[in-house]
C-alpha cells in the first residue's frame, strides 16, 4: 500500500476508535494496518483495547500487548491501555492502580486522560484537579480542556463548562464527543440555537446516537424558535431510526394537543 493509502487506513481506524467508538470496525482496520506490516506499537495497543470490548476471545488483547512492546510500546503506553481494559471489565481497584503507575512513569496528555477517567467516578475533586494539570502541562492540547469541560458538565456546572468545551473544540474541531458535550452544555443553559447548530454538526458526521441528535435538534427548534413544524420533522426522523424512542414519541404526542414550552 501506498503511504498516503496507510495514513488514510490509519485516520479512519482511529476516526471509529475514538471519536464514533465502532469497535468492531476499528479493530477490522487496526488489523488491516497489522496484515500491511504498518502498525505501530500504538496501533496494536488501540487494537487489544478494541478487542477487550467486543471480541468473544478475551486472550486476544494480551497477544497484542506483547506485540506492542516487542514494537517498542512505551511502558506507560501499555500500562494505559492494560488500565483501559480493566476498567471496562468492571475492575476498578486494578484500574486505578494501572493509571496511577502509568502517569507517575510518564505524566503524558494520554496517561492523565487515562488517570482523570478512572478518577471521575471515584473522586470527582481528584478528577478535576488532573484535567487542570492537563491544561498547565499542555496548553495547546484539546484533551485538557475537553475533559474539564466534560467534568464540569457532568457535575451540574454547564455554563462553566462551555469555556473549557469552546476552546477545546477551536483547538480540535474533530472531537464529536468534545462537540456532542458542548451542545449539551449550551442545551443544559438555554442556549437552543447554538446547541442546534452544534447538534446538526454531529449529523453531519453521522454520529453515534444519530437518534439522540435528531431529537435534540427537535427540542432546540421547539424550546428555542418556537417552530413546531420542524420540531415535529426531527422527531420523526427520530423515530425512523429508533422506533421506541419514548421521549421522541412523547415530544410528537404532545405537539399533537398544542405547543409545548
Amino acid at each position: 500500500m501506498k503511504k498516503s493509502e496507510i495514513d488514510e487506513l490509519r485516520t479512519r481506524a482511529l476516526s471509529a476508535y475514538y471519536h464514533v467508538r465502532d469497535y468492531p470496525e476499528a479493530s477490522r482496520l487496526f488489523r488491516e494496518l497489522y496484515s500491511q506490516g504498518e502498525a505501530t506499537s500504538d496501533d496494536l495497543l488501540s487494537l487489544a483495547f478494541c478487542d477487550a470490548q467486543h471480541h468473544e476471545d478475551q486472550e486476544l488483547p494480551a497477544k497484542w500487548i506483547e506485540l506492542a512492546r516487542a514494537a517498542g510500546a512505551d511502558g506507560a503506553a501499555v500500562l494505559g491501555c492494560q488500565c483501559g481494559i480493566e476498567w471496562s471489565r468492571g475492575a476498578r481497584k486494578a484500574a486505578l492502580a494501572l493509571a496511577k503507575e502509568a502517569a507517575r512513569l510518564n505524566p503524558s496528555v494520554e496517561t492523565l486522560w487515562t488517570l482523570f477517567t478512572v478518577l471521575q467516578d471515584e473522586s470527582p475533586a481528584d478528577a478535576e484537579f488532573i484535567c487542570r494539570e492537563m491544561i498547565r502541562r499542555y496548553p495547546q492540547r484539546s484533551e485538557g480542556f475537553s475533559c474539564l469541560g466534560s467534568h464540569l458538565l457532568e457535575t451540574d456546572r454547564a455554563r462553566e463548562a462551555i469555556d473549557y468545551l469552546e476552546r477545546a473544540v477551536e483547538v480540535n474541531s474533530e472531537n464529536l464527543n468534545t462537540l456532542a458535550n458542548l451542545g449539551d452544555a449550551y442545551f443544559a443553559v438555554g442556549d437552543y440555537a447554538k446547541a442546534g447548530r452544534a447538534f446538526e454538526e454531529l449529523v453531519k458526521y453521522d454520529f453515534r446516537d444519530l437518534q439522540n441528535s435528531y431529537y435534540l435538534i427537535g427540542m432546540c427548534y421547539l424550546k428555542g424558535d418556537k417552530d413546531e413544524a420542524k420540531a415535529r420533522e426531527y422527531f420523526q426522523k427520530a423515530l425512523e431510526i429508533k422506533p421506541d424512542f419514548e421521549e421522541a414519541e412523547e415530544a410528537l404526542r404532545s405537539l399533537g394537543k398544542g405547543p409545548t414550552g
